[in-house]
């Protein structure tokens, strides 16, 4: 019997945002790219339920949500 699947369609996109924060440059680095979920916007979510981020600040990395 076949298993049901959730499909959903990707797209890229990409968003810049500047602020400014004031705190140790390294401590700012380290939550951007170590805890993404705790400063992404719920707005801007593309996939339902308790979805994941994850960050890969090298260059040419990704943001992917899943």
């Amino acid at each position: 019997m076949p298993k049901a699947a959730l499909h959903l369609d990707a797209a890229a996109a990409r968003f810049e945002l500047e602020t400014t924060i004031r705190a140790p440059r390294d401590h700012v680095w380290r939550l951007v790219t170590e805890r993404p979920d705790d400063w992404w916007v719920a707005d801007l979510r593309c996939v339902p339920g308790d979805s994941k981020l994850t960050f890969d600040p090298r260059a040419g990395g990704s943001l992917v949500e899943a």
